[in-house]
């Protein structure tokens, strides 16, 4: 069953008064308590899909179509105070960088105080036990102490706990991580992953997981969604993503995988993901793709079913759904 159900979004920018299509017909569900994963590479369109949940988009975006439907509500119908009202409390961000995320001037008491003020108007003297109990939760040592510490005092995976616990300080029913482990090293990572797991399992939360690691996804995730230039190619579940990809870019991704053992030859995609400015015919993935023929430079497939696999690709265009 899902919990957030996403249904031919579409968006762009107005650049210089000109509109350029960013998001084309994004199609995906969240399941209860389930890590639905959306993968591809750095402008395939994964943190604007997701962004899109919670309206948190430049001034200068539109979307011009679609649903996101939570809890039979059209999130994309809301005005701006009433979207408030779910950010935080139902649908909780964990941003690209803790780095920068947390703000260097104020405590870290301070800052999480301040999302439970917007949830629940509690004093900071009866908000201080509460914040302790989260951050013991996401693996924080000596909570009492870390409350005075600025950002800077902390490590990377430290931050990283800091925002994850901003999350569930409004009990969201569901988290958006996006590339929440992007700048730790291996074991950091490793670690975050397993924290995320836990709270999954233990607070009922769903969790959208937007990355470009391959790894992380094929040991963590669920359900994935891989995006290339700003469309959904492939849906399925992890096992059959890993075990029998469909789409020619879900291969080549696999395929670009490095192995522990290094006896497999690692293969590039040849190219890069096109901008917004670039005008392509046909699939936007046939300028890269090895599989490529007439019919996929003139005509965009539509999704087919294959096995359990849904597939945006010519190569299955004898398999209607």
């Amino acid at each position: 069953m899902s919990i957030l159900e996403v249904k031919n979004l579409n968006m762009g920018f107005y650049i210089d008064e000109k509109f350029y299509p960013v998001l084309k017909d994004i199609n995906f569900n969240l399941k209860y308590q389930k890590i639905h994963a959306i993968v591809g590479e750095s402008g395939s369109g994964k943190t604007l899909s997701c962004m899109s949940i919670l309206k948190l988009l430049p001034s200068n975006s539109q979307i011009t179509n679609g649903e996101i439907i939570y809890k039979n509500k059209d999130l994309l119908k809301l005005n701006e105070k009433e979207i408030k009202k779910y950010r935080g409390r139902e649908i909780a961000l964990i941003p690209q960088d803790p780095m920068t995320s947390l703000d260097p001037l104020y405590t870290i008491f301070d800052q999480l105080y301040e999302v439970i003020d917007i949830h629940y108007k509690m004093t900071r003297n009866d908000a201080k036990e509460f914040i302790i109990d989260t951050l013991k939760k996401v693996n924080i040592i000596n909570p009492e102490e870390r409350l005075n510490n600025y950002p800077h005092q902390l490590s990377g995976g430290m931050k990283q706990r800091i925002i994850i616990a901003c999350a569930l300080l409004g009990k969201a029913k569901i988290i958006i991580a996006d590339e929440p482990t992007t700048a730790l090293d291996v074991t950091i990572q490793a670690q975050i992953m397993q924290l995320l797991l836990k709270l999954k399992n233990e607070n009922n939360v769903s969790i959208i997981f937007i990355t470009h690691d391959l790894a992380l996804v094929s040991q963590y995730c669920d359900e994935v969604s891989v995006m290339y230039n700003g469309q959904i190619v492939e849906n399925a579940n992890a096992y059959d993503i890993f075990d029998s990809p469909k789409h020619p870019y879900t291969k080549a991704l696999i395929e670009s995988i490095p192995t522990i053992t290094g006896n497999k030859r690692i293969e590039t995609i040849y190219g890069n993901v096109p901008s917004i400015y670039d005008k392509i015919d046909g699939c936007p993935f046939h300028l890269r793709c090895k599989y490529c023929f007439h019919t996929c430079k003139k005509i965009n497939p539509n999704f087919k079913k294959v096995d359990n696999h849904i597939v945006r690709c010519h190569l299955y265009s004898n398999l209607d759904v």
